[in-house]
């Protein structure tokens, strides 16, 4: 049949041509039609020679370390999960990115990627690596949407209401370490955003302790008794999930949502509205004005502004 000059009773492969009829693992099955050619020692369908773990099988050959052997005969695993919630409202199918962190203190190499659910949450592997981690939360246009947990996103978008995101918007958060064997969960918000702006411009780079420093000087300046890297990202449009979150939940997710919507609020795409305010928090060391009776422009965001609008968020909710 496949006229490879082999008599069909006896051609190890009677469908593929293999003239030279080789047998690697003297299993009766040429080669060349051998799904395991090397042989397959632990029956898991993997061939000896690709087997991360040959003497024992694992036919999902999981590697989460990524140490080139499987995790079913690896003694020494060495790897984390870091997962969570990113919102801004809910960000629904959105890009998750962590990234290392390096000696000088910028952001380096790429540990895993995953997208958001449509409840916002997300998973990641980290291997073969301890220290600070950076997560960047990044919107695919056309395809990303958020829950809108303000009054109103824009016309015929309000509260409740899927809006969908047209630029690149992007949420960021800083961990301050992790190690092997920690399962992480954390919060991605406007919050955990401002604090790593800040620590990406600041002299002392991104470390263990500038991460735990500014994190908690931006809860500081919203007047927040909690740590914004577990607190504050929650459905604000679930009324159950509100009213069963912590008081540093609830009011942080509340600021949150002030800041999305003062934000939201100016004449540009919401893209460069974020990275002008981000602008404006790193120009003021980390501070806001209070009103706009301090300002010139109605372009700068005050901590008045976040507060009316976090105030009309709850009107939305009752």
């Amino acid at each position: 049949l496949d006229d490879d000059g082999v008599a069909q009773d006896v051609d190890n492969c009677p469908l593929i041509p293999n003239a030279d009829q080789q047998d690697t693992d003297g299993d009766g099955a040429g080669d060349v039609c051998d799904a395991t050619p090397n042989g397959d020692s632990d029956d898991d369908g993997v061939d000896q020679l690709v087997d991360n773990c040959p003497q024992l099988s694992n036919p999902d050959q999981t590697d989460l370390d990524v140490d080139g052997l499987g995790d079913a005969c690896d003694d020494d695993l060495q790897y984390s999960t870091l997962s969570g919630v990113a919102t801004a409202g809910v960000l629904k199918q959105a890009s998750v990115t962590a990234y290392a962190v390096n000696a000088s203190g910028g952001i380096a190499g790429n540990l895993d990627q995953s997208v958001t659910d449509n409840d916002g949450t997300f998973s990641l592997v980290i291997p073969n690596y301890q220290g600070p981690v950076v997560l960047m939360v990044e919107s695919v246009p056309g395809t990303t949407t958020m829950v809108c947990d303000i009054s109103l996103c824009e016309p015929g978008i309000a509260f409740g209401d899927d809006y969908p995101i047209t630029s690149l918007f992007t949420l960021s958060a800083a961990v301050p370490v992790i190690n092997f064997g920690d399962q992480l969960v954390i919060d991605v918000t406007l919050l955990t955003t401002i604090a790593t702006a800040l620590l990406e411009s600041g002299e002392a780079g991104i470390n263990e302790d500038s991460i735990w420093s500014v994190n908690s000087m931006v809860a500081d300046l919203f007047g927040l008794s909690t740590n914004i890297l577990f607190d504050g990202a929650i459905d604000l449009t679930d009324t159950t999930t509100f009213t069963e979150a912590s008081i540093g939940d609830q009011e942080a997710a509340v600021i949150a949502s002030g800041i999305f919507a003062a934000i939201n609020d100016q004449d540009t795409p919401l893209d460069v509205a974020l990275n002008n305010f981000l602008g404006q928090v790193i120009g003021l060391d980390g501070q806001l004005y209070l009103n706009q009776s301090l300002v010139s422009s109605e372009e700068v965001i005050t901590l008045f502004d976040i507060l009316t609008a976090a105030s009309m968020t709850l009107n939305s909710m009752d």
